[in-house]
């Protein structure tokens, strides 16, 4: 048996040495043939991490449109149950603010138009504090 330094390590690896056939490595307990090979990148990899990409998109844009669809619906059920209290008249309307992470946007509800977003910009902006002066 033998000692050698393998490439990246401080310490020394007890290896074998070409003369210790079929003898086992006393610190990995493997035979050195028996080592699998270093990693290598190829297109195996860039296609595993293509599809993996890709599903990760997927199930992303799934849990999206599934988020802004129960939104949807919970606005839809508020505004029936407000035209539906209303009385001695139409009701003037509502205004939704959407759920996380989209509590930056609003949306409008009248009886005669729907619902109509409102553009996210165009919102009043709330003046950050100025400091008071002792």
């Amino acid at each position: 048996m033998g000692y050698r330094i393998q490439a990246g390590r401080d310490t020394p690896h007890q290896t074998l040495q070409s003369d210790d056939v079929g003898e086992t490595c006393t610190e990995c307990g493997f035979r050195e043939s028996d080592l699998p090979g270093p990693y290598t990148f190829g297109w195996r990899a860039v296609r595993r991490f293509a599809v993996a990409l890709l599903l990760g998109i997927a199930v992303g844009v799934f849990a999206g449109e599934f988020w802004i669809a129960d939104d949807e619906a919970t606005m839809r059920e508020t505004a029936e149950a407000y035209g539906a209290v209303a009385t001695g008249g139409t009701p003037q309307g509502l205004t939704f603010t959407r759920a996380w992470p989209a509590t930056f946007s609003k949306v409008d509800w009248t009886p005669s138009g729907g619902f109509v977003p409102q553009e996210i910009f165009a919102q009043e902006r709330i003046p950050p504090p100025r400091p008071s002066n002792p």
